[in-house]
């Protein structure tokens, strides 16, 4: 067993670990779930939710219980191996999560039947890699989407290192060495284009360098370095510190099921490393695992104010004071498997706190009479005579031309003002093409978009604003609203006039709008703001977003 100091987990963490639990529970005793999404039935079998149970409790008896869960998932489904728990993905997460409670909680040490049966998942998880090849689901690069792969490798590595089977490390080994650059782009994004996603594979590189050290696989740990080193430096142009306990991110992309977005306790040593490569380094050689509690507090020097950007994946973040701003353009050719149609979107943080925010993915489900959260208006971004910015799903044949999603980002910053422009040729492939071109100047306190669209005819225009759940509406016009949140906090948001100010709170998922999901199977009602146009090309609307001071008078100024 390691020894370290692990940290209580994080309250949500724990409310969604108790509820995996009680379903867990029930499924043990043969009763269905009441969901249609196999989602959750891979995450009750993958076990991560027993994590954050084990680290909020020193009990004896409750670490006994835990211990139990695993016995009875071997006596229930250890040598079922067509049910779905026998997934390759979910026996990499299950195994991996074992030996974390066993090495950190000692709980399932004594169990020898655990571990022989965790041997027989690796062996079959070897015969049973998840590889998609080129072309499965989309013209573009698919080979370089095998998160799935890269997580058969770590269990494999992980799994074989600790429970002495060299011969699946080695397996492991190369599969983590031939597919991480494919994975990831040269400034360490994982290359599907989503926030979440990114921590998720930070943690599992993490837990292959810890094994690498205990395993005295020194040469391993060495060649695996700069890869991870790029993705620490990646996922931390997504944290928002906030305040000592608070971390958050603005989420692009799809959320995962498994782990949730709050899987890292606020005071574990996994967001210190983040910003802090070199002592990731020094601490994964002294075997600290990225879940250990992080004992120093130091405070950060503060997060630069300007630029910092991911130019290879398409991500732009700018810090002023007081607020953070990210954009995303996706750059052509990258996969698409869990992206959306974001392009020119943004998400706005104030003090730490998410204010304007994409709507989330509560679920991979394809509902009848439901909106696609993948889709534009889910996003703070624009949409052309009610076309998608680009095909979401890409199974029947289009011409190349037609799937054009091409963009182009020029930035700039000069004497504390930052600029940038996306523009976008999706929509060249409508039947009266156009071009659409979304530019930012971002001030101290006030952001102004500017599209600008060139084509020909009266077409539709719809922009989209969506507001974090916590924000309330304080007041409100025919041009403009201003959103209250925090302590006092306000932003003004003021379209620009001529158009239509339609808002959404809840309501039907028909619809885009009105609905927010931070994690995954859960919706809430937030209040989203839709600007309606119609309007002759070429055209110039300009939107403005003020962060309000108590002194601040608001703007009154109304639609034409």
């Amino acid at each position: 067993m390691s020894s370290c100091v692990l940290p209580e987990p994080d309250a949500r963490a724990l409310k969604w670990a108790e509820k995996c639990e009680e379903k867990f529970r029930a499924v043990l005793f043969g009763k269905e779930l009441d969901t249609p999404d196999r989602e959750e039935y891979w995450t009750l079998n993958q076990f991560n939710w027993t994590l954050p149970l084990a680290m909020a409790t020193a009990d004896a008896d409750r670490k006994k219980q835990l211990e139990g869960y695993l016995e009875q998932w071997v006596d229930c489904f250890g040598t079922n191996e067509t049910d779905a728990s026998w997934r390759s993905f979910s026996i990499s997460e299950r195994v991996c999560n074992w030996l974390h409670l066993r090495r950190y909680f000692e709980i399932g040490k004594g169990k020898p039947e655990v571990w022989s049966n965790a041997v027989r998942q690796l062996e079959f998880l070897a015969n049973h890699l998840e590889f998609f090849p080129s072309g499965n689901t989309d013209n573009r690069a698919r080979v370089n989407n095998n998160n799935h792969l890269i997580n058969n490798g770590r269990a494999l590595y992980i799994g074989g290192t600790y429970l002495w089977r060299g011969d699946l490390a080695v397996i492991g080994a190369e599969i983590l060495r031939q597919e991480t650059p494919k994975l990831f782009t040269p400034d360490g994004m994982i290359d599907e284009g989503t926030s979440h996603y990114q921590l998720i594979m930070v943690r599992d590189y993490l837990e292959v360098l810890e094994a690498a050290i205990w395993g005295n696989d020194l040469n391993f740990f060495d060649q695996l370095w700069p890869s991870i080193e790029n993705m620490l430096v990646a996922a931390d142009l997504f944290v928002d510190e906030g305040s000592e306990n608070l971390k958050s991110i603005p989420f692009f992309g799809d959320i995962s099921p498994d782990p949730p977005p709050f899987f890292a306790p606020p005071d574990s040593e996994f967001w210190s490393w983040i910003s802090t490569p070199d002592e990731a380094l020094s601490s994964l050689r002294a075997g600290k695992p990225w879940f250990g509690l992080r004992t120093e507090k130091k405070s950060r020097s503060g997060r630069k104010m300007g630029w910092t950007n991911l130019k290879e994946s398409g991500f732009y973040r700018w810090d002023s004071t007081g607020y953070s701003f990210w954009t995303h353009a996706r750059p052509p050719g990258r996969p698409r498997q869990h992206s959306h149609n974001d392009w020119g979107g943004f998400q706005l943080h104030v003090g730490g706190l998410p204010v304007l925010v994409d709507s989330g993915r509560d679920s991979y489900l394809q509902r009848h009479n439901s909106y696609d959260m993948r889709g534009t208006l889910a996003h703070n971004t624009l949409m052309l005579d009610h076309f998608e910015q680009s095909i979401i799903r890409r199974r029947d044949l289009f011409t190349s031309k037609y799937l054009d999603d091409t963009s182009t980002v020029s930035v700039a910053e000069s004497n504390g003002v930052g600029s940038i422009e996306i523009s976008f040729h999706g929509f060249k492939r409508l039947s009266r093409p156009a071009v659409w071109r979304r530019s930012f100047t971002l001030r101290e306190q006030e952001i102004e978009i500017c599209d600008r669209i060139e084509g020909q005819g009266t077409r539709d225009v719809v922009i989209a604003f969506h507001a974090h759940p916590r924000l309330k509406e304080l007041h409100g016009n025919a041009g403009s609203a201003i959103f209250g949140f925090g302590c006092g906090g306000r932003v003004q948001l003021t379209p620009d006039r001529g158009g239509k100010i339609r808002r959404k709170k809840g309501g039907d998922r028909a619809s885009p709008g009105g609905l927010y999901s931070s994690e995954y199977g859960e919706l809430i009602e937030n209040i989203t703001i839709f600007v309606e146009y119609r309007i002759s090309l070429p055209c110039e609307l300009r939107h403005q977003i003020k962060i309000l001071s108590d002194t601040d008078e608001i703007d009154d100024r109304t639609c034409t």
